[in-house]
Parts: C-alpha cells; structure tokens; sequence
C-alpha cells in the first residue's frame, strides 16, 4: 500500500495537501545571452547604480528617482534610529534587530497618515522572560496604538480613541518559545474593528459601536519602545522589547486575511504599503525605510525584481561605459508601463547632425511628429536634417506593461509591440544604430536634456544582430511574467523530492524545471482547501501523457466525476436516459422536466406527490449486493412531509429506499426480511424548497452498522440511528426482476423535484461523496480527446496524435468557457448554463482514476484568462521536457570544412554541462553557435536544430 503523508502548509491560504505515488522528475537548463550586449533589470537596490548584466559590464548611473515600480514615488522615507539594539544576522530573513529589554529602541518621525485604515506587521522572535515588553507604542503617556507582550506570553494589540473607548485584541498562544511568529494588528475606522493575527491565522476580531475613529491622536513614533500607561492592564508594568524583530511594516489600509499571509511568507504586498524597515543593514545606526523600493526577488531568481521609475521632469540614466560601434544590424527590446503620450527610452546624441543619431521612445519626438503613444525609432545623419525614422501603430500608453523592441536589419527597421510586429519599413538609407562618433555615451528616459521619460522601464537589452520574430518573443517571454490577475493557486512541482507540493499562488518562472509524475494507477493530489470560483475561473497546466487515446479517464486537474464503478447515471438533462452505458434508461410517468438547481431548465424532473415516478430496469448491481452508492440531489416542496427519493422494493420486508418522513427523520429502509432494518437521521436541517445532494453508502464487508451504512447530505455524513435490533446485513435482499423506482416506493411518492441519480456497485470513500457533490469541472484526457468538464457537458478536442509536451487550459466566466490546447482556443461554448463548477481541487486524478503521464505548471485562477493570457502561459510555463537550452558550444577535429551532415559534439551551458551527439546540422566554416534555442527530450537526444550563426 502506498503511503500517504498530508502536510499542512499555510501559504496565501491554508492548505492541506497530501501526495499519493506520484514521483517528481527534474532536468536543470540554464538561461540565454546569446550575442547578448545589454541586458538592464534593475533588480539591484542600490539607489544610485544601473547594473549591465550582459557580460560586457556596461553598469550605469542613476540621476534622480528611485528604485522602484512606479507606486510610491515622492514618498518621505521615514528611517529610524537605532539606540541600543544590536545587529543580528540570524534574523527572519537576512538581519534582524536585536531588543534587550533595556532603553532599547528605533526612534522614527510620527508617521503621517491620510486616514485611519491601518495594518502593522512585523516578525518576532521572544526572549523568554515574565515582563511585559512591547512590540511598537505611540510615544504619548497615554498612547493610542500599539501592541506587546503580556507576562503571560500572549499578543496584545489596542486601539482607543478621544474618549478612551479602546479596541483590545488578545492572543492565546504563548509566544515565548524561542522560534519566529509573524504577527498583525489591523484597524477598519468604518467598521470600527480591530484585528488580530499571529502567523498568518485570525486570532481575535474586536468591535466596538461607540468607537470613533476620527478622534485617535496618531503619533506613532517608536518601535520596540516603552511607555508608562496606567490605562493599559499590564503588570509588571511595560518596558522595552526583549526579542528579536524582522521585517516590520505599516500599511495605510487594512490587509485582509491572504495579503496577510503574503507578507508572512515575504512578498510585498505594495498597495497602500507606507512604511517598510527590513532592517537588513547589519551595521549601522539606522534602519533604513525601504517602502518606495519593489524588493521580493529571490537568490534563485524565481521572482523578478525592480523596476526603474522616471517621472518625466530630471530622471534618466547615463550609461556611461557603454559608448557601442555602429551596429549594421541591431536590436534594442525593453519592458515599459507608461500613460504619456511621448518619452525617450534610449538615445545616443551625436555632436551634430553629420553624426549618427538614436532614438528609441513613444510619441512624438523632436524632429518626428509621431502619434501619440506609439513607439517610434529613429536615426540622423550622415547628411543635414537626414531622419530615417519608423513609427508603430499600437498605442503603448494605457500604463500597463508592455514589452517593445526594434530589429535594424540593414536598411530594413522592424517594430514589435508585445511579441508581434507592429510596423516594418525598408530602404532606410542610413541604415544601422548607434556609434554617433565614437564618443557620445547612451543615455535612458531622455534625449539631448529633452523629452523625458514618464514611467517605468525594466529589462532593457541590446543586441549586436538583428533578432528574429520567435527571438523577440523569446526575450519578452522571459524576462517579465505576465500581469495576470485573479489567480487561486499555483503549483509548479519543482519540489524534486518528498511529499510536500506548495501552492505558490503566485506565478513562478522557473529556468530550473521539474515536473510530476503520475502512474495511471492510484497516484493523485488532493487539494482540500477551496479552490475554484464558481463563477469566473481558468486552470492551466502543461502535460505531457504517456497514451493520449487510452480508453481510461485520465483527470489532470478539476474535480473529475467519479467514474469508477458507475452503473447506473440519470442527469435528466432533457431525457430519462442511462448515462453511465449500462443501458438502464428510464420510463416517466407523469412526472414534468422543470429547472435544476442552476436554474437551468429541462435539466430536472418534478413531481406532484401523487402517482408519478421515473422507473428505470432493473439495476442487478443491487440484487444481492455487498457493496453499492446511491446518490442523488433532491428537492422537497414541504420539509417533513412523506416521501421517497429513490427505491428498489419487492416488499415491506424486501427492499432498499430512501424516504423522508413526517416524524422529524429520514429513514434508510434496508430490508431482507422481516422485521425491517430502519436507520435514521434528523432531518431538522432540510428546509422547504431548497436542493439538497444525498448519498446512501453501503459496505457490507465492513465491521459495524455505523460502518456497513453512512449517510450523508451535501456531502456531510449524517450520524444515524438504527431502530430495529438487527445488525445491517452483508447483503441487500434478492431482488432481481424489480425495477429501480425514482420519486417513490409504491407506497410513498415524492412532492418536489430531483436531478442527477447515480448508482455505483461499490462503497464511494467520503473524498468521492464530496466529488459528487461539489459537481464536476476540470481537464482530463480520454480516447484521444482533451476534455474540458464543465459539469453538465463537455468541451472535446482531438489530440489523438500528440506526443511529448502540450500546454492545455480551460477558462470560463458568467456566459462563455473555452478550451485551449498550445495557446490555441480550440473548443467553446456560449451556454452558461451547462456549467457546474466545483470547490475541491484535484490533480493528476482522484482516487478513483489517475493520470498516466507527467504534469507540470498546474495553476487555478479566479478570473476567466483571455487568449492573450493563456499564449503567454503558454510561451512562458518552462515545461521540464522539451527543456529550452541556451548557450550551445560545437566543435569538430575537421578545421576549415563545411560540417554539413558531419556528427559534431555540442556542450550545453546550463546548470552544469551536458555532452550531446547530433547529426545533420547545417553549420558555417566558423561555427562555435548554433541555435538560439535547441530543444532536447527527458532523454538528451537533441532535436529540432533549425538555424546556425557565425
């Protein structure tokens, strides 16, 4: 039996994740600069400093502005001084601060605030003492805000206005255990609420309706300070922090729950963020405020870094180690987020127009009245007033990000705006960029002390070649992960070991690929934690599945339906017939189509209580069972009123059902002989008119009543009692020949309505009643079909010839859903009303089928992605095979000859250096690069080398 280890992970959300089988493979590639000449991200934090990171070193200076994206520009920094506490270089993450309980403090301006919406956040490491030491006060005798630590270990936060009304939060935990806890103290003034956290979990919410806000004396001015405050129920009385402190924040709003959690686990969340001392100096006096600079960019480089924001009055950067030859052919490519109708974003100024000249913005530019906000590329000279210049037409200046690049290939000029080609010109007469006269610096945000820059700009690279369409797309795919919104959980699978899967919930571009795999057997994940939007979402993930036309369901990610073991299935939707190919389609009698519990109509069946049914055949997967599942979602007109859901009955004494009754209960009649079994439960929790989901779960083989038959409504098991003094049966009763009935028991019919009626011929676990519950949505393969599950239908597309790596998605919202394969839509539906999503999220498969193949890159999203989206997702997820290499080396003992058709060896630059064979490869006398990107298979045979440069 495999083993199954659930971990508890508390991400953005708490998740418990449990791993059944399914092993992790990995393959390390490293990343490209072929002919790379400038490459600027930005992702330094020095101040002052622009960093080149081709491998030339052309590093430049910064005049004016900051590092940062773009959201906190003209901000007060608010550093603090420290007066006592040490350094500490065991801190949280990086240094720390170090309080001792005596006079130690960090002294900061009264922070200035624009309302009373207020998050403080911080993590602390106790000494364990018994005094009362405080984590941050206003430095008033009577402060207003502020928390600490009680003698008894615990959190305390308050709040108190004008008229000493006060907010008190207090923790329970004792903190005092020598490890790290993240901790927050949140202020709502309109819900006159304050809040409590301590590593990332809500501990205590305090309101008050005579609160008022708009009197609280805000001074706050001091962490880790004390003050003598008689109002405050502390003994001892306070005294300064005895702890450690890391990364302490202020927010002017109030983060809830998941933002919460993103500082937890140190990603910045930058909206509204005011103050932030990371307190990762390690020497000094001061604490820097570092709230204006866009930190969250890991050692491993899975994040990106910082931007550089210019605000279109003084700011640019002077490269001044990078004065480039003339370039024949060229390429410059930057990411910008900019809502100016014009800008520089690189220029070189010669000293005259008998010089060479460049220029690469938006908009209009001094000698080229080009529309607003299009990008425009430009070159003078050599002759008086002599402008060869290029203009796009796709406006740039709607202040999201944008990734534009100009190829110089000889006298053609090409523009690309987000991947594509936005305009091209040829029979340029100056042809080339740069080299104005061998003296003149390049320059980024102006030109010439004129037509500055307004945004923000990152990864700015220059090449010495003309790049090609697929290179562009190339750069712009690597270097920024697209601003998607709206996502739930991410899993990349690059834990490589173990069985722990981390729900990232953030997007995570990882060079160094891994993927899972599962064995078409019995290996999943599940996801326990709520997953989907039921109204808007997207799942994506790349796959890659070892028999895309097996007959077996394959689910890879959603909530699959339950498939395995299925004998009879009535959906109702506009027919009686049996879903499940067992061929026991149903007879009406009397009974109406009328809407689901979607609302969605002809997609259920009511009945009036008096003499209408559905019968169906005779299900013989019940006569004489051990083992079986019913289940069914029903509505009853009045709650406790008689009634049968569902029966197969020869007899008083022979026959299962399910029916409600007058007496407060619902009974599970099991009988195989006199006297009757009956098991029941309160029905104290069915309303009137409300849709219901219930399921009988029979095992014979187990030992028990309570385990031979559950019950459960809405996916909930219902404890129940057994009234007649016989233990429940290994067996149903004999009841071959009799019908199963749907809306009575021939003594009993049912007043209301009833939908989607399953019999499986075994015991579902109570994770598949969920499944059946919840509903069904997810992706899957089966016969040569990618499938997109949207509950009520299928979204199908033959991918009966696909081997090796796909990206396939699924999206959806309030009136459309979509099925993408290798970010291509290739399926959709405008029927909203087909759609059934559900809250549990699995991958890989359920327990009741698995996947055969490997999977990479699973993500969920609570918005429906566009087409746009899901390509980048596409171009960008890094599917562990085919892996992209870069940086490839040949070399051959024949000099000087033609190597057409010749075997050569080839090293890959990556992480680490593989030695491959390839044949067939069209290579130059001087070859030592081939290929801007070769792909190889998990098996290291290289495949699809498609061009040579020299």
């Amino acid at each position: 039996m495999k083993k199954q280890i659930r971990i508890f992970m508390a991400f953005v959300s708490l998740l418990a994740i449990s791993v059944s089988g399914a092993s992790f493979f990995s393959e390390s590639l490293g990343p490209s600069n072929l002919s790379l000449k400038l490459y600027i991200n930005f992702s330094a934090v020095n101040r002052t400093a622009v960093t080149d990171f081709s491998t030339f070193g052309n590093n430049g200076t910064f005049s004016g502005g900051a590092f940062n994206d773009g959201d906190y520009v003209g901000e007060v920094l608010n550093n603090g001084t420290i007066s006592g506490a040490t350094w500490n270089a065991s801190g949280r993450y990086g240094n720390a601060l170090s309080f001792h309980g005596n006079s130690d403090n960090i002294a900061i301006s009264p922070i200035e605030l624009r309302s009373r919406n207020l998050t403080v956040a911080a993590w602390i490491n106790l000494n364990n003492d018994s005094n009362v030491d405080n984590l941050f006060l206003e430095d008033n005798s009577t402060p207003t805000f502020g928390a600490f630590i009680n003698s008894q270990g615990r959190l305390v936060g308050f709040i108190r206005d004008g008229s000493n009304v006060q907010l008190t939060n207090i923790t329970q935990d004792d903190l005092r255990d020598g490890i790290w806890h993240h901790v927050a103290l949140t202020f709502d003034e309109n819900a006159k609420t304050s809040r409590l956290f301590v590593d990332g979990t809500l501990k205590n919410t305090t309101t008050h309706p005579s609160f008022n806000p708009a009197t609280i004396p805000f001074n706050f001015r001091t962490i880790g300070a004390s003050t003598r405050d008689g109002n405050i129920a502390a003994s001892p009385a306070p005294r300064d922090f005895n702890g450690t402190i890391d990364e302490f924040r202020v927010y002017q709003r109030v983060l809830n729950g998941t933002e919460i959690n993103q500082t937890m686990n140190n990603d910045v969340v930058r909206r509204g963020l005011l103050n932030y001392w990371r307190m990762d100096e390690g020497a000094g006096a001061t604490a820097f405020d570092t709230h204006h600079i866009a930190y969250g960019d890991n050692p491993d480089g899975s994040k990106y870094g910082n931007a550089l924001t210019f605000d279109g009055v003084d700011d640019y950067v002077n490269l001044t180690a990078f004065i480039p030859a003339k370039m024949t052919d060229g390429t410059i490519s930057a990411w910008i987020k900019t809502s100016s109708n014009n800008g520089t974003i690189m220029s070189q100024d010669g000293t005259g127009w008998n010089n060479l000249d460049t220029l690469f913005g938006i908009g209009r530019q001094n000698a080229n009245p080009a529309p607003n906000g299009v990008v425009v590329f430009e070159t003078h000279g050599p002759s008086t007033n002599e402008v060869n210049a290029i203009n796009g037409t796709t406006p740039v200046n709607d202040g999201a990000w944008h990734h534009i690049g100009v190829v110089v290939n000889g006298s053609t000029y090409t523009l690309y705006v987000d991947g594509k080609i936005d305009n091209q010109a040829g029979g340029k007469s100056q042809s080339g960029m740069f080299g104005a006269d061998g003296s003149q610096n390049v320059y980024l945000g102006q030109r010439q002390g004129v037509n500055f820059y307004n945004g923000t700009i990152d990864a700015v690279r220059v090449f010495n070649r003309a790049l090609t369409g697929e290179e562009i797309n190339e750069t712009m795919l690597s270097e920024r992960p697209p601003a998607i919104s709206g996502l739930v959980s991410s899993w990349d699978f690059d834990e490589s070991s173990g069985y722990r899967v981390f729900d990232e919930n953030n997007i995570r571009w990882t060079p160094y690929s891994k993927g899972m795999h599962f064995d078409g057997i019995d290996d999943y994940i599940s996801f326990s934690a709520a997953s989907f939007n039921e109204t808007n979402g997207s799942m994506s993930l790349w796959t890659n599945a070892a028999n895309v036309t097996s007959a077996n369901d394959q689910p890879m990610i959603g909530n699959p339906t339950v498939t395995k073991g299925l004998v009879g299935w009535w959906d109702f939707n506009g027919n009686v017939l049996d879903k499940s190919g067992s061929g026991y389609d149903g007879t009406v009698k009397g009974a109406t189509a009328t809407a689901d519990r979607m609302g969605q109509s002809a997609k259920a069946y009511s009945f009036s209580g008096t003499d209408q049914n559905i019968s169906t055949k005779d299900v013989t997967q019940l006569n004489s069972a051990s083992a079986f599942t019913v289940a069914a979602w029903a509505l009853q007109t009045t709650a406790n009123t008689q009634g049968t859901i569902w029966a197969k009955r020869a007899s008083d004494v022979n026959k299962i059902d399910l029916t409600p009754w007058n007496d407060g209960f619902d009974y599970v009649d099991f009988a195989t002989g006199a006297p009757n079994i009956n098991a029941k439960f309160d029905n104290s929790i069915i309303s009137s008119g409300v849709w219901y989901h219930y399921a009988v779960v029979f095992d014979g083989t187990a030992t028990g009543d309570a385990n031979r038959l559950k019950m459960y409504v809405n996916g909930i098991q219902r404890p129940l009692t057994f009234i007649d003094g016989r233990p429940v049966p290994a067996t149903t009763a004999n009841l071959a020949g009799i019908n199963f009935e749907i809306g009575t028991n021939q003594a009993n019919d049912w007043n209301g309505k009833i939908d989607d009626v399953r019999i499986y011929n075994r015991a579902l676990s109570e994770e598949e009643v969920n499944a059946t519950y919840n509903g069904t949505a997810g992706l899957r393969m089966q016969a040569g079909h990618l499938i997109f599950d949207t509950g009520d239908s299928w979204l199908k597309y033959n991918v009966s010839a696909w081997s090796g790596w796909h990206h396939v998605a699924g999206v959806y919202n309030g009136t459309r859903a979509a099925l993408f394969a290798d970010g291509t839509e290739v399926n959709s539906t405008d029927d909203r009303s087909l759609f059934t999503f559900p809250v549990q999220a699995y991958a890989g498969g359920t327990k009741a089928s698995s996947f055969n193949g490997t999977i990479d890159e699973a993500r969920i999203y609570s918005a429906m992605l566009t087409g746009y989206e899901i390509r980048q997702l596409y171009s960008c997820g890094f599917p562990m095979a085919p892996a992209k290499i870069w940086d490839v080396s040949a070399s051959c003992n024949v000099a000087g000859e033609n190597l057409l058709n010749a075997v050569l060896n080839l090293t890959v630059r990556g992480n680490g250096n593989l030695t491959l064979s390839a044949t067939n490869l069209t290579v130059n006398r001087t070859a030592i690069e081939i290929g801007s990107r070769i792909a190889i298979d998990a098996l290291s045979s290289l495949r699809n080398a498609r061009r040579a440069y020299s």
